[in-house]
């Protein structure tokens, strides 16, 4: 994303630059006279002519009149034309410097520049991108021309030919000066470079670690923003002319200018997608998409200067709209907005890119020289990959952190639902066996007739026994999935109490102390069931040689609730986990020898707890089972 500036830039001075202007004149006179001893520039006068549908030789050019000429000072922009144009230069005399001269244009995406000197040869210089680098001359980054410096004002003519937007910037130097300046400017450009390479190694190390598509699109559009530049500035050029040659590289040069900035803009679409976008957003962008791509279509059918064209007119369109998306074409909030980058860094980095297209526009409309200043477009380019950059490693590990919080929340989730498939099985288990007992002594029963007492008290005994393990579990359902819901109301628990006790024939086991008036504020049906369950559960596992204490009327000293405490003997070498005391299904060591589902701590607990109450183990003595039903006042 932080190279759509510098191909945004470049695509709009593309764009811009098929409206012609004109630079400010000068006087061309060839045969003036130049004071050796002044610091003046070595090129005196620049001009540019359309060389029109009909070619010109160079003795029609020379006859040319002076007012036939535009003038310029650094450089011009003719914008999108199929004819080539030529350019006439004035060139300093009596120049003390003995290497000669280097006469440069800027940038490099030329097919063809011939450069005739006619006081020196009548054969012209001939680079660009159709042509390969000669073995010997001078070599740069730029298309330069090595001419002799001579005593005498002289006149030289280029011709330029591009399917490029036609924007020169002409410049020449003192040979020695230009091999400084050229160092220095490769130096720029291959920092420029680096950063881009250094950042593309960082994303594509992220998306190793995340396979996320964002990054896998921002790593994308980074290779080809480094391929780009380097083709852009003359590094492939430099390096690979003999290897891959000239006509090769001319086309890989004409993909990358369409596969770039639609890689960026792929890349936008994606980072967007997190936060939404209308349908018509979405929908203009993914044009944006495939017009910029049917760019391709029209240089492979040799229409290159139309399809380099209608691709920068997609991509100046295309570059303003997507930085314009964070600011009203956003719908949802994240899904994840803990695993996304604010939206505000969003609008800052569109604003960042806004800025650009804004400099651009007033940079080339009333900009005086016209000049590219490629420099500013790579400042411009640098700061925001940098801030875009600083974003992406935000999102990554926030998206990390999401991440790795739901993948433990899942793992939870996993656990619980193996531990409640676990429980089921257990329960199942315990459930089968609980059945075969009872349904044995009445097949018994049956077999062998209910004239016998002891068989008939045993059968009454078991059906006795299902019903209560029915209408646990059927209990048990109801509570768990909120099919009933407490209904509080006053009543006298000590008379609830009274009644449980008459009802489950137990008067003779059980030693009540306490308050008998106690009046509480909770729901009578959970509560009979609980303590119902607490009395079967004492009655249960309790010798029966010994009394079971029920103790009622503890009040807590907030005046919150009250307690019954039910405490029942139990063998000192009884072991219970008390960390699994109330979990579902679970039954100890010396539940094994009784009947029961696991369910009746459990229910109680929760029904406790549901009408704002609550059920507590207290392990005062090893001997006892002491347990707490906290009821609300």
């Amino acid at each position: 994303m932080g190279r759509l500036s510098l191909v945004s830039l470049v695509g709009m001075f593309w764009c811009l630059a098929s409206v012609s202007t004109t630079s400010i004149a000068q006087p061309l006179d060839e045969g003036r006279s130049v004071d050796p001893s002044a610091d003046l520039p070595l090129i005196v006068a620049a001009a540019y002519l359309d060389e029109g549908d009909t070619p010109l030789s160079l003795e029609k050019i020379q006859a040319l009149p002076v007012d036939a000429w535009t003038s310029f000072e650094k450089g011009f922009n003719a914008g999108y034309r199929a004819n080539p144009h030529w350019v006439r230069l004035e060139l300093r005399g009596d120049v003390s410097d003995q290497a000669g001269l280097v006469v440069r244009f800027r940038p490099v995406w030329h097919d063809e520049v011939m450069l005739f000197d006619p006081v020196v040869s009548d054969v012209p210089q001939v680079i660009g991108d159709r042509h390969p680098l000669l073995p010997t001359g001078y070599q740069s980054l730029s298309l330069a021309f090595e001419v002799p410096s001579l005593p005498k004002t002289r006149v030289v003519y280029a011709r330029l030919d591009s399917p490029h937007s036609l924007m020169v910037t002409v410049d020449a130097q003192i040979l020695l000066d230009m091999l400084h300046d050229d160092q220095i400017y490769m130096a720029f450009v291959m920092g420029y470079l680096a950063f881009l390479v250094a950042v593309l190694l960082f994303a594509a190390g992220v998306w190793l670690t995340d396979r996320e598509r964002v990054v896998a699109a921002y790593s994308t559009q980074l290779f080809f923003s480094a391929a780009y530049g380097a083709s852009m500035f003359g590094i492939f050029r430099l390096f690979l002319d003999d290897m891959a040659g000239s006509e090769l590289l001319n086309q890989i040069n004409y993909a990358l200018i369409v596969l770039y900035p639609n890689s960026v803009l792929v890349f936008y679409r994606l980072l967007y997608a997190d936060y939404g976008m209308c349908r018509w957003a979405r929908g203009t962008l993914d044009a944006f998409i495939y017009l910029g791509l049917a760019s391709l279509l029209w240089i492979a059918f040799g229409q290159t200067a139309f399809g380099l064209q209608w691709n920068a007119v997609m991509l100046v369109f295309a570059s303003a709209f997507a930085a314009t998306i964070p600011w009203f074409a956003l719908v949802d909030e994240p899904s994840a907005p803990e695993a996304t980058v604010p939206l505000w860094m969003l609008r800052t980095a569109g604003g960042l890119l806004l800025s650009g297209v804004v400099w651009v526009l007033a940079r080339t409309l009333f900009g005086a020289e016209n000049d590219l200043a490629l420099e500013g477009f790579l400042m411009h380019s640098f700061w925001l990959a940098l801030a875009v950059a600083v974003m992406l490693q935000l999102r990554s590990r926030r998206r990390l952190v999401y991440l790795r919080s739901s993948a433990l929340a899942a793992r939870a989730r996993a656990e619980e639902a193996l531990r409640a498939r676990e429980g089921l099985q257990q329960f199942m288990t315990m459930l089968s066996h609980e059945i075969k007992t009872p349904l044995s002594v009445l097949s018994l029963a049956i077999e062998h007739g209910l004239n016998d007492p002891a068989v008939k008290n045993k059968a009454s005994t078991s059906v006795k026994d299902i019903g209560r393990l029915v209408d646990r579990c059927l209990s048990f359902d109801q509570v768990t999935s909120g099919a009933i819901q407490p209904r509080p109301e006053t009543f006298d628990v000590g008379d609830l109490l009274d009644n449980i006790i008459v009802q489950m024939d137990v008067a003779a086991r059980l030693r009540v102390s306490g308050l008998r008036d106690q009046q509480v504020v909770a729901d009578a049906w959970f509560t009979e069931v609980v303590l119902t369950n607490l009395l079967e559960n004492a009655i249960k596992y309790a010798p029966v040689d010994q009394p079971i204490e029920v103790r009622l009327g503890d009040v807590d000293p907030t005046g919150h609730w009250v307690a019954i405490t039910v405490i029942n003997p139990i063998a000192e070498n009884t072991h219970l986990d008390v960390t699994r005391l109330f979990d579902k299904f679970y039954r100890g060591e010396h539940a094994k020898h009784h009947s029961g589902a696991g369910l009746g701590l459990h229910l109680s607990r929760v029904l406790a707890k549901i009408q704002g109450g609550d059920l507590v183990y207290n392990p005062a003595r090893p001997d006892e089972f002491n347990i707490e039903f906290r009821i609300p006042l």
